[in-house]
């Protein structure tokens, strides 16, 4: 097994080392866009920016997670898994071992899975995708590459959580509903029919669509 780079130095950071930590994995680099200070430490290991990795940390014997939020609907997360693979990191994933997942649920790589989570059978989790603590996926349900799932959303079985999508806590989304892409879902928001638009804000039960500059605020 390759040795381990977290890309980021924040809060979504130290929980990806914490749960690295519970599986054996030991982070031996930070990696940032630009340093704050010359000689950075986080956790105990360097902070190197991006650009200067593979000056230490080869490619070869190294893989890589990126562990930031959701700023941007979750687009700089997407920015900087890309710039690794364009380094020729590989992207691992972080599940706690706290989580169930059954045996046949495809993972892609970078996806984020926290504590208590269950995914059931024949679901898939995309690449980049994040589950926070207490997330339930029902059966068949896919969530999209670069989504956000914050703590407690429930998905019934068979849906589609669109990419880069945004659902707040304790969100409720029924059976075979697609969320469309790039949407924001407010938190303890049901949503029961399939939304067609994209990029764009909703929230209550029932559920309905906010003005767009709510969007803006977060995109």
């Amino acid at each position: 097994m390759k040795k381990l780079i977290v890309v980021g130095a924040g809060e979504t950071a130290r929980l990806a080392t914490v749960y690295f930590a519970e599986s054996g994995r030991h982070v031996s680099a930070y990696a940032v866009d630009r340093r704050s200070e010359p000689d950075q430490f986080y956790m105990g290991a360097p902070v190197v920016e991006i650009d200067d990795l593979q000056e230490g940390f080869l490619a070869s014997e190294f893989e890589a997670f990126v562990a930031v939020g959701s700023s941007g609907m979750n687009a700089d997360r997407e920015r900087l898994c890309a710039k690794m693979l364009e380094l020729g990191y590989e992207l691992t994933t972080c599940v706690s071992p706290k989580a169930l997942i059954a045996s046949d649920v495809r993972v892609e790589p970078n996806a984020f899975i926290m504590e208590g989570c269950i995914v059931q059978s024949g679901a898939s989790v995309g690449e980049g995708a994040t589950l926070w603590c207490g997330v339930v996926v029902a059966h068949k349900t896919i969530v999209g590459s670069y989504s956000w799932l914050a703590p407690s959303v429930a998905i019934g079985g068979a849906s589609q959580i669109g990419a880069r999508c945004f659902v707040g806590v304790g969100a409720s989304i029924g059976d075979n509903v697609k969320t469309g892409q790039g949407n924001l879902i407010g938190a303890g928001s049901v949503v029961t029919k399939s939304i067609s638009e994209s990029n764009c804000a909703f929230t209550g039960n029932p559920l309905v669509k906010l003005d767009d500059n709510v969007y803006r605020r977060f995109a």
